[in-house]
């Protein structure tokens, strides 16, 4: 696999991450939403969540500075 698609795919995954927690946090709020549904619902492991993202606080970091 090339560079350029193993970096577009990783982008891509990472997004799914964030659209997923971005889903959760405003229906369910942070506190109430695990890591491990967010994984589900991106559809991903827990284990990929934290290739990603050290922690869900670095994660809600990443939705409210946005692209």
């Amino acid at each position: 696999m090339s560079r350029t698609v193993n970096v577009a795919l990783r982008e891509k995954k990472r997004q799914q991450i964030i659209d997923a927690a971005s889903s959760l946090f405003s229906t369910r709020g942070f506190f109430a939403t695990t890591v491990s549904e967010i994984a589900k619902e991106a559809g991903m492991s827990h284990a990929a969540v934290f290739t990603y993202f050290s922690s869900k606080e670095e994660l809600l970091d990443a939705i409210i500075q946005g692209p």
